[in-house]
């Protein structure tokens, strides 16, 4: 499970609309495929933080709003149909949607202004902490309960418009890194800090693109590139695609991480293809390559390839099984791309009428438990 944390760190009343990314396949008990390709579809929500507040929640159950909350103690499961959720003491940002014990994907959120509007406070400060638990909740069975943390991705804005379209081109929000670069562990390597052959290392990478059209939900596709460094500074290339999101571990690409070709020691570098891309207009050709407008129907633009955001995690396994620890890390950024643009949705803000949160706002009737997101009269 992963427990959200965020921060208001100015001294006024703050507003953001966030988005989940499910990446999860159609059936999350076998892995995604041809057969089984990604959902790649949003879940919209809206939060405020006071001035300087914090603010909890865990991603499988999300967060309730309920002003009956207390100021103190621990959050609690509540049963909500066939759903657990959680009420939490404090503040309650706003009514946060569960997300099931399936899920896989990613969450960004946009400070914006009362009416919903993107505004260039750079308010925020997240944190994600990520935690193996058993299927009642606690640690899994024979094991303490492995964590990891790292922190969220910011993308400072410069001057938004207030539009849905974000423009990350250095003039209304902070350009996308042109690469990522990361320092690990070899896969199969002697974790030389415990000295013990029979604890190895694995590395888990995610990817998500700076790219992404979540009012036309076509999923993103990216190719790519990386570039692999050894001890002795002898150099791999590889190739690889990203559609909707990326997360797989580095044994699975490739020999070229194998720690018994490679030594101990790696440098990972990764980037999005050189080259354009349609951005926009009809589905069948948006992130489709291109070479001018003429090949984007629909009125999509030919504009570069997208850039790449991500974390990278070390897994610590006893003798091939048990995973005894793991650490997750922010990748080293490289340059900047030309410009990423993120579309958010447009649509007008509802209310739920009828089950659990009947009277609060809500963008979709999946952050209505029980009942339905209908628009305001």
């Amino acid at each position: 499970d992963t427990l959200i944390q965020m921060s208001n760190l100015t001294n006024v009343l703050t507003f953001a609309h966030c988005v989940y990314l499910d990446a999860s396949a159609e059936n999350p008990e076998l892995p995604p495929g041809p057969g089984n390709p990604r959902r790649c579809v949003e879940r919209d929500f809206n939060i405020r933080l006071t001035r300087q507040q914090p603010t909890i929640w865990r991603a499988s159950t999300g967060r309730l709003l309920n002003i009956f909350d207390g100021t103190v103690g621990a959050c609690e499961d509540v049963a909500v149909g066939d759903a657990t959720r959680q009420n939490c003491p404090g503040f309650d940002p706003g009514n946060v949607p569960n997300l099931g014990p399936f899920f896989e994907g990613y969450l960004i959120c946009v400070e914006t202004d009362a009416s919903g509007a993107p505004r260039g406070g750079n308010s925020f400060k997240g944190e994600a902490i990520i935690e193996s638990v058993g299927e009642e909740g606690g640690p899994p069975a024979g094991l303490d309960g492995i964590i990891s943390a790292y922190n969220a991705v910011t993308i400072s804005a410069e001057n938004p418009d207030g539009n849905e379209v974000l423009q990350l081109d250095g003039e209304e929000y902070s350009q996308c890194p042109n690469a990522l670069r990361f320092t690990h562990l070899a896969e199969g390597a002697v974790d030389p800090v415990i000295d013990d052959e029979a604890v190895t290392t694995t590395t888990e990478l995610t990817l998500v693109p700076c790219t992404i059209n979540f009012e036309s939900q076509t999923p993103p596709l990216v190719t790519l590139q990386f570039l692999v460094w050894n001890q002795l500074e002898s150099q791999i290339s590889f190739a690889s695609n990203l559609e909707c999101w990326f997360n797989a571990d580095l044994s699975d690409l490739g020999s070229a991480w194998d720690a018994g070709s490679q030594g101990t020691l790696l440098m990972t570098q990764v980037r999005g293809s050189d080259g354009t891309q349609c951005r926009g207009g009809t589905p069948e050709t948006e992130y489709q390559f291109c070479t001018n407008d003429d090949d984007c129907t629909g009125g999509g633009v030919c504009a570069p390839s997208p850039g790449l955001l991500g974390v990278a995690e070390t897994f610590r396994v006893i003798d091939g099984n048990g995973v005894t620890g793991s650490s997750a890390i922010n990748l080293h950024t490289l340059g900047q791309r030309v410009s990423d643009t993120i579309v958010l949705q447009a649509g007008t803000e509802g209310f739920c009428a009828g089950g659990q949160n009947d009277g609060l706002s809500c963008t979709s009737s999946a952050e209505c438990p029980d009942g339905e997101c209908v628009e305001q009269p």
